[in-house]
């Protein structure tokens, strides 16, 4: 029986948008948002399965991990894709969901390079979520590092100042 690789939906959905919004939806900034608003709700809406679906007795007992994930990736360094939740990161995912859907919303005005900032704020948080559900140090780094350099970008480019610097 194959399982439903809900995490890893969940953590690549906002990914694959930023990657269809930087080659499909050039010059065309309602395709931008509507491809945003799109892969967002598609991982807020799993990650409120997720939630629902959550077994609180079966964590209560003593069960560290669920919904877990494993594809080996380097054997001989053991490193693999690791996935799966517990009680606080289950929750810090939803949050995540719940508050990158808004912000998709709340960014609707952005007008100055928009392709660029959606494609940035998507990346941004399929780092934030692979962060929260890793549980291999290595894939662990790597999602970190992915969240920093859109993070850097997203505040130096649109940052606090209100002005769109080059």
């Amino acid at each position: 029986m194959i399982r439903f690789p809900v995490l890893s939906v969940i953590t690549w959905m906002p990914f694959v948008g930023a990657v269809l919004i930087m080659f499909l939806a050039r010059h065309r900034p309602l395709a931008v948002r509507v491809i945003a608003t799109v892969t967002t709700s598609i991982s807020a809406a799993l990650s409120l399965w997720l939630y629902a679906a959550y077994d609180r007795d079966a964590a209560l007992q003593g069960t560290t991990f669920q919904f877990y994930e494993k594809v080996s990736l380097v054997p001989p360094l053991g490193i693999n894709y690791e996935l799966g939740v517990d009680g606080i990161s289950l929750l810090m995912v939803l949050l995540t969901s719940i508050i990158i859907f808004a912000g998709v919303f709340a960014s609707w005005t952005v007008a100055s390079r928009s392709q660029e900032f959606y494609a940035l704020l998507l990346a941004l948080v399929t780092g934030v979520y692979g962060v929260f559900v890793s549980l291999d140090l290595f894939v662990f780094f790597l999602f970190y590092e992915l969240a920093v350099l859109p993070m850097y970008l997203l505040i130096g480019i649109w940052g606090s100042s209100g002005e769109v610097r080059p």
